[in-house]
């Protein structure tokens, strides 16, 4: 509302709330209610308080229902993503690319600091409306992946042959990251969360920090747990056939462990943004982990070794999850003679673990001395 204009009292009869729409509009909006097209809901067709011209209250959780016990959203339009779907897949043949599904393993929300009336926003297909991850982003989370856990950069060859350099060489990257897109329209769910900023005033830099502050409950929508997303990477043009293949091979091993342990989007410090290898398609693959029947997870066939095998680098040793409260994590390793020992282990969020789960790690800091470990890393997560 403009500063100093006081709200108009509803006129009797007028409705409660309104969509700012032509009438036209809104006729047909009703007549085909609820829209399919999620990025139509949230840019559009928001509802307004009558008189009060702002923004209705319940307009921010309108777009969400209640399944399986909490605020979820399923996408209504499967025929127009599986359309889409088709014709991607025709283009990544044209371009000879490699894909890969991997699913979410914690929510993921991308996009959340773009502008939107709800003060909150999720990355959309600007004409069908389906969450979308951008190939940029994509390219931005391998490069952080080869910097922060193989200390690449620019002085590297494969660096520079995957991601390209700056001026004085100028000299674009040889691998395409192209947009990722849900690979599966039936196990496409939105679920509704919700951050509580405590001290808005002291966020804007107005007052100090004080109990007395009344706290902002801001809803904002994720990919929920379980939701499989179609990624591509394809030798950019000109790049030989040889030539292009390893250098979107090695594209994509920054890229998978950029997803498998930094994490994708906004809040991955809070344990947003993690992903993982697709499991069998469920409905109940959808829901958080907490909130699912309890199943017989396969065996997984782990190898012990020997002390002498733990050197500075090592890497595919197997651990087992001990510890959650702690951060980083503590892990068993699967070393003979070393079965009441626990090590540090980073690179992978406690959210959605569980004690007893297996780990793949490597060995992150060396101690000479002792000849132990002072940190692993996380690799696969089983």
């Amino acid at each position: 509302m403009p500063r100093g204009r006081k709200p108009q009292p509803r006129r009797e009869g007028e409705p409660t709330t309104i969509i700012p729409l032509p009438e036209s509009v809104r006729r047909t909006l009703q007549a085909h209610t609820p829209c399919a097209n999620l990025g139509l809901q949230l840019d559009r067709f928001l509802e307004w308080s009558a008189g009060w011209q702002k923004l209705a209250d319940r307009s921010r959780e309108r777009y969400a229902e209640s399944r399986q016990g909490r605020k979820q959203l399923v996408y209504r339009a499967p025929d127009v993503l599986q359309a889409y779907l088709e014709r991607f897949r025709a283009l990544l043949r044209e371009l000879n690319a490699q894909e890969r599904i991997l699913e979410t393993r914690t929510r993921v929300v991308v996009g959340l600091g773009a502008e939107s009336v709800l003060e909150t926003n999720i990355r959309l297909h600007s004409v069908h409306g389906f969450p979308v991850i951008p190939g940029s982003a994509l390219k931005g989370l391998a490069r952080a992946a080869a910097r922060l856990l193989e200390g690449r950069d620019g002085a590297d060859d494969a660096f520079v042959d995957v991601f390209g350099a700056g001026t004085p060489e100028a000299r674009r990257g040889g691998v395409l990251f192209l947009d990722a897109v849900p690979q599966d329209p039936k196990r496409l769910v939105l679920d509704l969360d919700v951050m509580t900023p405590h001290y808005a005033p002291y966020y804007q830099g107005n007052e100090p920090p004080a109990d007395y502050h009344n706290p902002n409950p801001i809803p904002f929508l994720t990919l929920a747990v379980g939701v499989p997303f179609l990624f591509a990477l394809a030798p950019a043009e000109g790049s030989g056939d040889s030539e292009g293949a390893e250098r979107v091979r090695q594209a994509w091993a920054w890229l998978e462990r950029g997803l498998l342990e930094l994490g994708l989007g906004a809040k991955t410090t809070a344990g947003y943004g993690l992903w993982r290898p697709p499991s069998p398609s469920s409905p109940q693959d959808a829901l958080p982990a907490q909130d699912r029947p309890e199943t017989s997870k396969p065996t997984v066939e782990v190898h012990w070794v020997d002390p002498g095998a733990l050197k500075a680098g090592a890497r595919d040793l197997w651990a087992e999850v001990v510890d959650l409260s702690s951060r980083p994590i503590r892990v068993r390793l699967f070393v003979r003679g070393w079965e009441d020992r626990t090590f540090p282990c980073g690179g992978v969020s406690p959210m959605g673990l569980q004690v007893g789960q297996k780990l793949l790690v490597e060995v992150a800091d060396f101690d000479p001395r002792t000849r132990e470990p002072r940190m692993l890393r996380a690799q696969r997560i089983f």
